[in-house]
């Protein structure tokens, strides 16, 4: 109990707060109210406000000023009164306040901030300081404070010290630093990218995994510059799968598995789309992925599904492609639902390769459909997107509104939508299910539904079928009014539905069935009534009432007279002047009225002369009253009233005002060529076009390129075992070198075993060997893959059967299909996306 006692004592006098700050934090996480937080927030404001006076010669009260500036922050209150204060601080001597003081900043400046510039003359001097602690914190600030203005003036500084710096800690920040550069202003990679080259064959494996993240970036701008790389890196991979780097890197029996997670992204994205680039990765993809299976842990599952989306991204094999779909069996078999989301994403991906795969995984899929979990539901009706065809495309649209009804989170509703509306664009089956499908999610998800479908939709009533039959056209028009007079029953419908309801009844309210046209007016000036319509909806109904008065020779009903006068005195500008327009045509003769709102005329294409002719006597009139005569572009411009080249009216800025903009980025630097070397001539030409690599002799790592080769990515299989080496040095493929006496790469690691050594030298030719799967250890026997499944109900099977029943559909099916044939008719003009109200 007495060392118990001792250890709290100096555990608090540690502490960079006292027990009132503790007292506070403990007092925001018990408040109810926003009104409690803000008044403790403002104790804790002035509390530090007080520090600030006693921070000057305190280094505790000058930490526990910082610490209450940061919690103040994240509360989301003001502390533009403390920025000064942190900033001085950022340049004290006690490297404990200086950590502190760099990331307060970071959280209280904006990038743009103007203070940020008295904040880059500190950390300039703490680059130059000869403390590499100090340093390394200078080079981790950048990182949180760089901007694209900031990036050339930390530049020189960071790449001196990444060429000159004798600690490997330092040499690790730079790389991170620059893989920020990269990520704030990419115009600086062709600076950068020979550095991170550079850095790839280094002796420490924490800056070689730091240049990693800095080449990620690069590849994901120009892939096809770097995969003259692939060969180095999947030589990386072998080592760190092996347990080359040491005992130091190994995680949960894991021999360094983040390292390989950021390799197998990098061969993804190298791999993509070129088939010779991939065929060098095969190999080793296969023995990272049988290497991580017998795990059975998190981190070993992480390895398998990135060596799945590794294998699906790159050029398939259908060797790999049997090993990713059973693993994903092994995932979708699992009871956790994180294991069974991995599966799920993995089959989606195996799906755009082969949709083969999903059908071996049908109950597992309605079973991850039906889960609690919505996340796991999300992923899987993302799946269904992938697999949807005419023949199940009713059956994933009820599955997508059902999601709709229960769903709760707006970013995931809209998404679905979005995808819904493109499928059943593209595989309805007819035009009435369309309509009745888009009704039904304007109701259960009208305030994510994008405006685009609402024009989709109306347009789709006013082509028609896109064939001939005039009678089927005015039974889909006729449906649709039935079926919208029915939805003005229910309350509460969207916007945008009323819009698309108001619409569809002005343009053919008169096919109504149910109701004659003064029975469909009384319907339209009833919806203020009877939804929640605002000044909007209220523009469509009225516009609707005119057109429908127009197309029907009758006069307004009284509800909608009543309707229209009062519209014509309302607040808003738009909508009174919309009611007061109706209010005059309606007064005009009946051919003025069907001639200005023709009935089904909404789909036609309206002709405009760019003369203007009509407007000559209006133009004539004006010069006779002696108005100022037009004057062309080139006539304002060579008298002098017009400048900027005619695109504004603003003065020019004064030679000796301020500049904003950059300065135009310098051109990239030539490589150097490098002289052959006497004992191992290497051909200039071995080198890709863009000169980026070479020969690489760091440390304990050398690959060596041999002068035939074209590229590293074109040639052979990644090097074999060391026993091996000899008949590849032979036969003229790159070699990776580790046995370099007095240097090593890592720490010392455990030989390899001879199974490893066999499958190491298998050649990238034989599929058979790297890609079968591998027997199943003792020790998964027990797994949750290997579980008997639960017996399945009829229903259940039923649905698989129905979801998973139909194949791709053809080009031209669906909705769009019909569009582009009707559209290529000469029967019939193209349909213009805007419409008339």
């Amino acid at each position: 109990m007495e060392v118990a006692t001792k250890l709290a004592a100096m555990a608090k006098r540690m502490l960079p707060v006292s027990g009132v700050f503790d007292e506070l934090i403990r007092a925001i996480g018990e408040s109810k109210s926003k009104s409690e937080e803000d008044a403790i927030v403002s104790k804790l404001v002035e509390l530090s406000r007080a520090r600030i006076k006693e921070a000057r010669r305190d280094p505790r009260a000058q930490k526990e000023l910082l610490v209450y500036l940061i919690y103040i922050e994240m509360l989301g209150h003001d502390t533009n009164w403390a920025q000064a204060a942190a900033i001085q601080l950022c340049s004290d001597k006690n490297l404990a306040v200086k950590k502190l003081a760099y990331l307060a900043v970071s959280l209280l400046l904006e990038p743009a901030s103007e203070l940020a510039i008295m904040v880059v003359a500190t950390i300039q001097a703490d680059l130059r300081s000869d403390n590499f602690l100090t340093v390394c914190t200078a080079l981790s600030a950048i990182c949180h404070i760089a901007s694209p203005e900031l990036v050339g003036v930390f530049l020189p500084q960071v790449t001196a010290l990444l060429k000159s710096h004798d600690r490997d800690l330092v040499k690790k920040k730079a790389l991170l630093a620059l893989h920020r550069f990269i990520q704030v202003d990419p115009g600086v990679a062709p600076e950068v990218e020979r550095l991170l080259i550079d850095k790839i064959g280094y002796k420490e494996p924490s800056v070689m995994v730091a240049s990693l993240c800095g080449l990620r970036e690069l590849v994901k701008r120009n892939p096809a510059g770097y995969r003259n790389l692939v060969h180095y890196f999947t030589n990386i991979l072998k080592q760190a799968a092996e347990g080359k780097l040491g005992r130091a890197y190994e995680y949960h029996r894991a021999p360094a598995p983040f390292v390989q997670l950021e390799l197998l992204r990098l061969l993804a994205l190298l791999g993509a789309g070129d088939k010779a680039a991939s065929e060098n990765m095969y190999a080793v993809v296969a023995e990272v992925k049988r290497r991580a299976e017998p795990l059975g842990n998190n981190i070993g599952n992480a390895l398998v599904f990135e060596c799945v989306r590794t294998i699906t991204a790159i050029h398939p094999t259908a060797v790999l492609l049997a090993g990713a779909a059973e693993s994903v069996a092994r995932f979708l078999g699992a009871r956790e639902n994180n294991l069974r989301y991995a599966g799920i994403d993995a089959l989606t991906r195996l799906v755009e390769i082969d949709p083969k795969h999903v059908q071996e995984h049908q109950l597992a899929v309605v079973d991850c459909l039906r889960s609690p979990d919505v996340t796991l539901k999300r992923k899987t009706l993302q799946l269904l997107y992938k697999m949807a065809g005419p023949s199940n495309i009713e059956v994933i649209a009820g599955e997508v509104l059902g999601y709709l009804r229960e769903s709760q989170d707006e970013v995931a509703r809209g998404d679905a939508v979005r995808a819904l509306c493109d499928l059943a664009e593209r595989y309805a089956p007819d035009h009435t299910w369309f309509v009745d499908t888009m009704n039904e999610l304007f109701e259960v998800a009208g305030e994510v539904v994008p405006a685009s479908l609402a024009d989709n939709l109306t347009r789709l009533l006013a082509e028609g079928t896109g064939e001939e039959d005039e009678g089927a056209d005015e039974e889909l028009r006729r449906g649709a009014v039935d079926s919208y007079l029915d939805l003005l029953d229910r309350p509460k419908l969207p916007h945008v539905l009323l819009q698309v309801i108001c619409w569809v009844l002005g343009e053919y309210g008169k096919l109504a069935t149910r109701c004659g046209v003064e029975g469909v007016m009384d319907r339209l000036a009833a919806i203020p009534e009877t939804q929640t319509a605002d000044d909007e909806v209220r523009g469509w109904a009225v516009s609707a009432l005119g057109k429908l008065a127009a197309q029907a020779g009758r006069p307004l009903t009284r509800d909608a007279a009543a309707l229209v006068e009062g519209a014509a005195r309302a607040e808003s500008v738009e909508l009174q002047q919309r009611a007061l327009e109706v209010a005059a045509l309606l007064r005009a003769p009946a051919a003025t009225q069907r001639a200005t709102l023709p009935y089904d005329a909404a789909a036609e294409d309206v002709g405009v002369d760019p003369q203007l002719p009509f407007l000559e006597g209006f133009v004539q009139q004006a010069l006779h009253n002696g108005a100022a005569p037009y004057l062309s572009l080139e006539d304002r411009l060579a008298m002098g009233l017009t400048r900027d080249g005619g695109a504004g009216l603003h003065a020019p800025p004064h030679p000796s005002a301020l500049k904003f903009a950059a300065y135009a980025a310098a051109p990239p630097q030539q490589p150097r060529a490098h002289p052959p070397a006497a004992a191992a001539p290497v051909a200039a030409s071995a080198a890709p076009a863009g000169g980026l690599i070479a020969d690489m002799n760091f440390g304990g790592l050398i690959i060596s390129q041999p002068s035939g080769s074209a590229a590293p990515a074109a040639a052979a299989a990644p090097a074999a075992a060391p026993a091996a080496a000899p008949a590849a040095q032979a036969s003229g493929e790159p070699q990776l070198i580790l046995n370099k006496p007095g240097r090593k790469w890592g720490g010392a690691a455990a030989a390899p075993s001879a199974a490893a050594a066999s499958s190491a030298a298998a050649p990238a030719s034989s599929p058979q060997q790297y890609g079968a799967p591998p027997p199943r250890p003792a020790s998964t026997a027990a797994s949750p893959a290997a579980a008997a499944p639960p017996p399945v109900d009829a229903a259940t099977q039923r649905f698989a059967a129905s979801l998973f029943g139909g194949g791709a559909a053809s080009p031209a099916g669906g909705l769009r299909g019909r569009r582009a044939a009707g559209a290529a008719s000469p029967a019939k003009p193209a349909a213009r996306p805007l419409r008339r109200r």
